[in-house]
This record gives C-alpha cells, structure tokens and sequence, in this order.
C-alpha cells in the first residue's frame, strides 16, 4: 500500500486483471483523480510524477516503454478518450499513453451483452439490482449516458410486470423518478405479503377441553388416540402393568378375584340351562306337594316361570314342620322356612 498527503491508493497490478483490464484501470484512474482534487494539486508535473508512482513500480516499467502519442491521436484527459485535446500537458500525455495501451484491451460489445442479460432476482431489492446494472453499464463505455441505460434495463428486467407496465406510463421519467416509483411498489408488496403470511398462519384451537376424572385420578376418557384403556381398572392413562393402577391389591365383586375391577371381569356366571333348572324345580315342587297333600296341608302350585325365585312354605303341626323331600332320587329331610 502506497501512503502519501495523508492519503492511500492500492498500486494497479495489471497482470492480475487479464479479462477486464480495461474496467479495472478506469476505476483505478477515476481513484487517482478523486485523490488529487481532494489534495489540491494542480501542477501537472507533480500530478504525472504522483500518477507513476501510486501506480507502482510494474506500470512505471511499462510506460518506459509505450511508444510517444501520435499527433492526430492524441486524447484528452483521463478515460475521455473520444475529445481530441491539440494541446496536451505532460500529465495528458501520460494518461494517453496508458489509455492506449490499456483501454483497447476492453470488449464494449460483450459488456453491454452481458448488461441485457443483468435480470432482478427473485426476493433482491430494487436497489441491489440497481447497483448490479451500474458495475455493469461502467464498463460498456456509454460515457454520460450510464444512467439511461441503467434506466432502460430496469424496466426491461424488473420481477414486477404491475411496476414495468407503471413506468411505461411515465414516458420519460429520469432514473432517479423511475428507482422512487420502484421503491414505492417494493415496499407495498413486502406489506401485502406479509398480511397474506399472516392471514394463513394457523390460528391456535380455541375449544376448552373436559377432562372427567375418577377418585383415583385417572382419565376415564380421552380425546387423545394415544391414550390405551387398563385392562384392570377401565381407566385411561396407564397400563395394566402399572404399580399404581387403582385395581392393584383390590378384589373384584363379581368373581372374587385379585387385581381387577368387576366392570373389566372376564370370567363369565355360570347359569344353569333353562331345562335343566326347570326339572330340578319341578322335582322339589312335586316332592314337597306329595308331602303335603300326605300331611293334609296345601299344595304348591305349578311352577311356570323358571327365572322367578320361589318361596315354599308348607304349614303342619308335625314334626315341627319337617318334611321328606326326595331330590334326585335321594330322601332329604327339609323344613321349609
């Protein structure tokens, strides 16, 4: 880095610039002249020494060796290379000398190609498709009319049609009026878009849950999927394994079995068929009428529902109110309560 007044200028190292040598010595130039108008230099002599040596030692090797200006191609000052200057001071002349040298390298052509092909990305600014065009248009050499350019392509290449279609209807506006309009479109479709993003964000369910416990503090029902009913007690939230099942240790009041409510009992009450029930009750009934009828007391009546439970009661003085009943067969003696 070259220090001088106060002031610092990286060296052009040319040779690392093989494709765009060109641009890059214009900026470097336009640098250099930014520089010496801050420093007021106005002597020439001094200003073409300060331009050698802020150049740095590789382009003060070159221009020992760049052949003098023709008279009837000699330029102006700094990149104007299209104004012809009669009288050239020396500082002139070495700006000359270098622009010849590296100012043919540049392709004005495929530069302004590639400017066409410059289109607004998805989701970037406005202004950072505008400072993309600006680098590019520097180096097509359109001289004062880098900003109409500039202008054309972001009408031409912009993401929005509703803004290119406004910008046609201005005719003539200048590219500071067309980047105001553009910046104007860009921040109403951030809002649009951000009033749609919140428009389809889910809202949360608003609908209170009853949750009904038991005395033991477990779900008895769940709107959760997952939830798995015990086998044990009937209640939801845990498994039958569970040491605090609430049926643990508890005994079941249909069939007097461990660990288990009645309302999940899996065992089935044995019923005697309906059948079989109804001879056995007909044999006591027949029994108990013919001792009756043997003591002189009354009669049971005929037994026709099989479901019903019956009481028998046979009245005697004998016996204290035994009486003989055969049951399959067997004498058993019976009072009848």
């Amino acid at each position: 880095m070259i220090r001088s007044l106060g002031l610092q200028l990286q060296a052009f190292d040319y040779a690392t610039h093989t494709d765009d040598v060109g641009i890059e010595w214009r900026k470097w130039l336009k640098s250099f002249e930014t520089m010496a108008r801050a420093s007021r230099i106005n002597d020439d002599e001094w200003k073409k020494d300060l331009l050698l040596h802020y150049a740095g030692s590789t382009v003060q090797q070159l221009f020992d060796t760049l052949p003098d200006l023709p008279g009837d191609d000699m330029r102006g000052p700094l990149i104007n290379v299209n104004n012809y200057t009669p009288n050239m001071t020396c500082y002139e002349e070495a700006v000359g000398k270098l622009n010849a040298f590296f100012l043919p390298k540049e392709n004005s052509t495929y530069e302004r190609h590639l400017l066409r092909q410059i289109k607004q990305k998805a989701e970037e600014s406005i202004d950072a498709f505008t400072i993309r065009l600006r680098v590019q248009a520097e180096r097509c050499g359109f001289g004062d009319r880098v900003e109409e350019n500039v202008k054309n392509q972001i009408i031409e290449n912009c993401q929005s049609a509703a803004l290119r279609r406004e910008l046609l209807k201005r005719g003539d506006a200048d590219l500071q009026e067309v980047l105001k309009i553009a910046k104007i479109f860009e921040t109403v479709a951030f809002q649009e878009k951000s009033s749609n993003r919140e428009a389809l964000k889910p809202q949360p369910n608003e609908v209170n849950k009853i949750e009904v416990k038991s005395s033991y503090g477990y779900k008895k029902r769940s709107t959760e999927t997952t939830q798995v009913e015990c086998h044990r007690c009937g209640y939801f939230g845990h498994m039958a394994r569970d040491e605090k099942c609430p049926a643990k240790g508890k005994s079941c009041n249909k069939c007097n079995g461990r660990d288990h409510f009645a309302r999940k009992c899996r065992k089935r009450k044995h019923s005697m068929p309906p059948v079989v029930k109804r001879n056995v009750i007909s044999k006591v009934a027949d029994s108990v009428n013919d001792e009756a009828r043997n003591q002189g007391s009354s009669t049971v009546n005929q037994i026709v529902n099989t479901e019903t439970e019956y009481v028998f009661n046979v009245t005697t003085t004998d016996n204290d109110g035994e009486v003989q009943c055969e049951i399959g067969g067997v004498t058993v003696s019976a009072v009848i309560d």
